[in-house]
């Protein structure tokens, strides 16, 4: 069954997602990306897959138990070694290598197989949700990690409670500064309206996520 959210019109999903950024303080990208994540994990845990999955990390901190409050970047599964690579783990009902050696032996051969399983496994299964319900996002895989590219958000910035708004002659070093920053994002309009500034970035989330990774310490 398709998420209602995801099948409205790109305009009507950015007027629901300002009603709840204007409620929660939440920006509308974190906003918008929380929704493709509740859903993607929807569709994995509704799947024959869900029977081995596990739901890890500080995503699941927040949105399982509500131990946190938190908006991940990704999310953290792990799947039974068991159904992974049974000949692996053999008659051992522990699931648990006995030996310091036979967990290096496991850990090596399931990094082997990941990539593989999860491309063969489980982007189909993603792949299949996304056609079915004519959702606008591509799917893009790098070794063991699948991210989801959906459609771009238009996000908008209003400064009120101001003195009255004119639209600008001529950009100054300010507005020639903050067009020059985010024109590496996307699409940046600027509207002058009376009683309020409104700035507007039409930016895919893949993008605001590169510029994100690439401004964190390493």
């Amino acid at each position: 069954m398709a998420d209602p959210f995801l099948t409205l019109s790109k305009d009507d999903r950015r007027e629901a997602l300002a009603v709840a950024a204007d409620r929660t303080g939440r920006p509308i990208h974190l906003l918008d990306k929380d929704v493709w994540v509740v859903r993607t994990l929807q569709t994995l845990f509704s799947s024959t897959l869900g029977e081995h999955l596990v739901f890890k990390g500080g995503t699941s901190l927040s949105k399982a138990y509500g131990v946190i409050k938190r908006f991940s970047e990704d999310v953290d599964l792990t799947y039974d070694i068991r159904a992974l690579a049974p000949d692996l783990v053999g008659d051992n009902d522990e699931a648990l290598p006995k030996t310091r050696s036979e967990e290096k032996r496991w850990t090596s051969e399931v990094r082997k197989r990941l990539p593989v399983w999860v491309s063969d496994t489980v982007e189909p299964v993603i792949a299949s949700a996304l056609r079915d319900q004519s959702l606008p996002a591509a799917i893009r895989l790098e070794d063991d990690t699948l991210y989801l590219n959906h459609e771009a958000v238009d996000v908008r910035w209003r400064d009120r409670g101001g003195p009255t708004v004119e639209a600008l002659k001529r950009r100054g070093f300010g507005s020639r500064l903050i067009y020059s920053s985010l024109s590496a994002f996307g699409n940046v309009a600027v509207d002058y309206a009376p009683k309020e500034l409104i700035l507007s970035l039409d930016a895919s989330l893949q993008s605001l996520q590169d510029q994100n990774c690439s401004d964190s310490p390493t």
